[in-house]
C-alpha cells in the first residue's frame, strides 16, 4: 500500500506541476499580448506623428511658396511665375489628400474649402500670367498679392490648426 500512496502523491504532484504549468503559460501569454499591444500601439502613434510632419511640412512649403509668388509679383518678375504657380498647386493637393489620413480628423471642411479657393485663385493667376507673357501685357500684381495674401494667412490658420491637432507629436 506504500508503494500505491507514493504512485498517487507523485501523480498528485505531477497533475500540479502541470497545472502550475499551465498558469505560468497563461500568464506569459497575457504578457507576450499587452507588450505585442503596446508595440502596436507605439507603431500608430510614430505612424501618425510622421503623417503630421509630412501634413506639416508641406503645408509650411506651400506657405514659403507663396510667399516667393508675393516677392517675384512685388519686383514685377513674369518669367517664374508659372513654375511657381505649378508647384504651389501640386504642394496643396498633396497636403490636403494627406490630411484626410490624419488622427483627430484632420482638416475641417471650412479649410477645406479655404484651400480649394486659394487653388482656385492660383489657377486663376496661373491663367493671368500666362496670358500677360504671351500677349506682354501688364498685370495687377497688386491686386494679386492681396488676393494671396488672404490665402497666405489661411495657410497659416491651417498650419496653426494642424500643429495643435498633432499635439506637439511632430
Amino acid at each position: 500500500m506504500a508503494a500505491n500512496q507514493i504512485s498517487d502523491i507523485v501523480g498528485l504532484l505531477g497533475i500540479l506541476i502541470s497545472v502550475l504549468g499551465f498558469i505560468a503559460t497563461i500568464i506569459k501569454l497575457r504578457t507576450a499580448q499587452r507588450t505585442a499591444e503596446a508595440a502596436r500601439d507605439a507603431a500608430e502613434k510614430a505612424r501618425q506623428s510622421i503623417a503630421y510632419a509630412g501634413v506639416l511640412a508641406d503645408f509650411a512649403a506651400g506657405a514659403a511658396i507663396l510667399e516667393e509668388i508675393e516677392r517675384f509679383h512685388r519686383n514685377r518678375v513674369f518669367v517664374a511665375l508659372p513654375d511657381r504657380y505649378t508647384a504651389l498647386r501640386k504642394i496643396l493637393v498633396i497636403a490636403r489628400a494627406g490630411s484626410d489620413g490624419l488622427q483627430n480628423g484632420g482638416l475641417t471642411e471650412k479649410q477645406k474649402v479655404v484651400i480649394q479657393a486659394a487653388l482656385a485663385n492660383i489657377a486663376s493667376a496661373q491663367g493671368l500670367i500666362d496670358r500677360a507673357i504671351a500677349n506682354n501685357a501688364q498685370v495687377d500684381f497688386p491686386r494679386l498679392n492681396r488676393i494671396f495674401a488672404k490665402d497666405l494667412d489661411a495657410l497659416h490658420e491651417v498650419l496653426v490648426h494642424l500643429k495643435s491637432l498633432s499635439g506637439g507629436q511632430v
